[in-house]
């Protein structure tokens, strides 16, 4: 992928910020992932065990929490992960550190990102959701609701936004069936 470049982790993939993007936000024409993503990140580290994890994305309404280790994202875990590779593993979720059920590939994108470079992203990589970072540090999510719900308000930076989405889908090509 030419336009990713691997930061210092090597489990974390990064759009870098394109020169040729207007700076601005939704009053610009080209919308940016901080427009719509959301700011309150939490995190968790890689030795808190996946029942711990569980607790706090079921009391904050979360399904995907950024992975730490010595404060860089070294990961992500989902609730899908943590239902799919716990019910599977023979490991006590108690006692399970997050570290070996966590997802360790990550697509994360910067604030200044355009929205319709971090819906190329998740379709490339086949995800949902995306970790906004600053320096390396996260500092919010963009998940596809976030962009769904925008596009729902009918304001210009919905417009825009669903007209990126709309592209995008044109340019995909066609599956077809298996001979």
């Amino acid at each position: 992928m030419s336009n990713l470049r691997t930061r210092a982790s090597a489990n974390v993939l990064h759009s870098p910020k394109r020169s040729s993007e207007k700076p601005g936000s939704s009053t610009g024409l080209r919308p940016k992932v901080d427009d719509l993503m959301s700011r309150d990140v939490q995190v968790c580290q890689t030795s808190d065990s996946c029942a711990e994890v569980a607790r706090r994305m079921l009391e904050g309404g979360i399904g995907m929490l950024p992975v730490l280790q010595g404060g860089e994202v070294v990961g992500i875990v989902t609730d899908r992960d943590l239902a799919v590779r716990g019910l599977t593993s023979s490991e006590d979720p108690r006692a399970a550190p997050v570290e070996r059920w966590m997802t360790p590939k990550v697509v994360s994108v910067e604030p200044e990102t355009g929205v319709d470079d971090a819906i190329r992203l998740m379709r490339e990589h086949d995800i949902r959701r995306l970790v906004v970072t600053e320096r390396g540090v996260p500092v919010g999510v963009l998940t596809l609701d976030d962009i769904y719900l925008e596009t729902g308000r009918g304001s210009d930076t919905g417009k825009v936004v669903l007209l990126a989405l709309n592209q995008e889908l044109l340019a995909a090509p066609i599956p077809r069936p298996p001979p």
